[in-house]
């Protein structure tokens, strides 16, 4: 039988309870609250929603998801995946992409141990990449023709094509969200996806 051991010696296990309970105070304190953020854009892609109702179901798009490996929260340094919600409207103004350096303000809010920061202004850019950025049509095109899985392959979590689908019944008050993976090419088997392969080969690789 396998059990759980603490690697820590005594004084590293007590500085970790302090700082654990230092962030959860934090946390607490700042939930719901306006907060700086600065720190490099890791991933734009579109955000999709499954929403059932009973045997009806639909997939909507409210916007867009950023993602951050790190960034600084309120000049703090946060090292650990933070992610941003934006509306259709701003992505199809600003145009966030992949490697942009961005400082704003936002909201922030909790999602099952997830820091999500939504609504955000004052949006300045140190640093802007010249690379594509998602559009509208794009997405729309994505949601229209991509491919839900019930599963999260690790290679498609990876994936520049991969994306998390939120999936909500609406009608059990009770029922959690879960999610699936939700493929933006298409493919209909994730073992059969040659995504990569087919890249390399158009790049000479």
């Amino acid at each position: 039988m396998y059990q759980p051991e603490i690697i820590l010696d005594e004084e590293g296990y007590k500085k970790f309870e302090s700082d654990l309970e230092e962030f959860e105070e934090w946390l607490e304190e700042t939930t719901g609250k306006w907060v700086e953020f600065s720190g490099t854009v890791n991933s734009v892609k579109p955000h999709f929603r499954k929403i059932r109702y009973g045997s009806k179901e639909a997939i909507n798009f409210p916007g867009f998801l950023l993602s951050f490996k790190e960034g600084y929260l309120d000049r703090v340094f946060f090292k650990d995946h933070i992610f941003v919600t934006i509306s259709r409207r701003t992505q199809q103004n600003i145009k966030f992409a992949r490697g942009d350096e961005v400082e704003f303000k936002a909201r922030l809010r909790t999602d099952r141990g997830r820091i999500v920061l939504e609504r955000i202004r004052y949006v300045e850019f140190p640093h802007k990449e010249k690379a594509v950025s998602w559009s509208l049509s794009q997405a729309l095109v994505a949601k229209n023709t991509g491919k839900e899985f019930d599963c999260q392959p690790e290679k498609c979590m990876m994936c520049e094509n991969g994306c998390l689908l939120d999936v909500i019944e609406k009608a059990e008050k009770s029922s959690p969200i879960r999610r699936h993976l939700f493929c933006l090419v298409g493919i209909e088997n994730p073992e059969e996806c040659v995504y990569h392969l087919v890249e390399k080969i158009g790049r000479g690789i």
